[in-house]
């Protein structure tokens, strides 16, 4: 019977990291700051001169995280300028849980639009990963060729 080889084998950009957070020091990692990338990274990006932009969610200004006791940490998304999904990062409690989504995403070259109709279970931390995708569709509201397409029909 043939093993199935892990999706990092075959691609390696996919492959999941786990390093400490630039504020802890080795030896006292604690699990409530867990730190997960996936793709690519603000350094890969500009690297290759791909242009891109960083939409972040903080985890302080989420209710259910301040309520579980868990307010420090981020979700960072690295997308096109059309919304393709190049990287992930996601630094605090259940970033291992949470990044498996942004992984599937990347893998099928899916777009945000994809990840903020997904439904998610309200309320738990993954919901983080749909406000990060709708932070960045609210602030594509604001286009002012959006509005003049737009302006016809309202």
């Amino acid at each position: 019977m043939a093993h199935a080889r892990h999706a990092a084998t075959r691609f390696p950009a996919l492959a999941l990291g786990e390093t400490p957070p630039p504020t802890s020091s080795p030896g006292r990692r604690s699990p409530s700051r867990t730190w997960r990338t996936l793709g690519g990274s603000n350094a890969t990006l500009k690297a290759n001169d791909i242009a891109y932009e960083v939409i972040e969610s903080k985890y302080e200004d989420y209710g259910a995280a301040i309520a579980e006791g868990v307010a420090v940490g981020s979700v960072r998304v690295y997308s096109s300028p059309a919304g393709r999904i190049y990287g992930a990062r996601i630094l605090g409690e259940g970033a291992g849980e949470m990044i498996n989504e942004w992984g599937l995403a990347i893998q099928n070259r899916l777009r945000l639009h994809r990840i903020l109709f997904l439904q998610h279970s309200f309320p738990s931390m993954s919901f983080l990963s749909k406000r990060t995708a709708e932070s960045r569709m609210m602030n594509r509201m604001k286009d002012p060729l959006l509005h003049k397409l737009v302006r016809p029909f309202v």
